[in-house]
């Protein structure tokens, strides 16, 4: 389980609707890779991450097992 802080370079959208985000752990845990919203968050989820990259922060993000391929963020928010 992972809950906390992440940089952010890269958000879309999937075809089935869920948000996707290339995170790294700021702590170090894990490196760069693709995580995944629900679909009934993507569009929620893609705005918050858009925002964090144009804004150049940080966001605050809970995933189950970051190492597991497409994994998906169950907390997802900008950090000041």
């Amino acid at each position: 389980m992972f809950d906390g802080r992440c940089e952010i370079r890269r958000a879309g959208i999937t075809a089935d609707g869920r948000a996707q985000l290339d995170l790294k752990d700021r702590g170090g845990s894990f490196d760069w890779g693709w995580y995944y919203s629900t679909p009934d968050a993507g569009r929620a989820v893609l705005a918050v991450a858009l925002a964090a990259i144009t804004s150049k922060l940080d966001v605050y993000c809970t995933i189950s097992d970051p190492v597991a391929p497409g994994a998906v963020v169950a907390n997802f928010g900008l950090l000041a």
